[in-house]
């Protein structure tokens, strides 16, 4: 059994004393009409690969669980088994899948760096949305 150890980020919600969950949350700026993914704290999603099989001419099949670690340290998740086709696997492995930042910083998370010339002015301060050559 191999464990995978994969920085994640987590969201509270905005109303109620509710706990920490995995995942960003949609944020608009209505001022230029702008959406972006944001998150709260970065956790971990702790993968557990039980097996791999290869049923026939079928793809290769790789079985695991999953339990999440919140930014407080907590864990929790379901013991249940999942199964997934191992190329899956390999990107659940890989990290967060989208572009998000984290409402305390103005850089972004989740995919390799790039020029993000179409981001509001209001929701990244560093980036001059006049400017084609800007950065994050």
């Amino acid at each position: 059994m191999d464990i995978f150890e994969v920085e994640f980020p987590f969201h509270r919600p905005r109303r109620g004393p509710f706990p920490w969950k995995p995942g960003s949350r949609m944020m608009t700026c209505l001022a230029e009409f702008q959406s972006h993914l944001e998150a709260d704290g970065m956790g971990r999603m702790l993968l557990n690969r039980v097996s791999v099989h290869k049923p026939g001419t079928y793809p290769e099949r790789t079985f695991y669980t999953r339990t999440w670690v919140d930014p407080d340290g907590n864990e929790f998740g379901k013991p249940d088994l999942k199964i997934t086709a191992s190329y899956r696997f390999k990107r659940l492995c890989s990290g967060y899948g989208r572009l998000f930042r984290l409402s305390t910083q103005d850089h972004y998370y989740g995919l390799p760096a790039m020029k993000i010339p179409w981001l509001c002015s209001e929701c990244v301060c560093d980036v001059d949305v006049e400017d084609d050559d800007a950065t994050v």
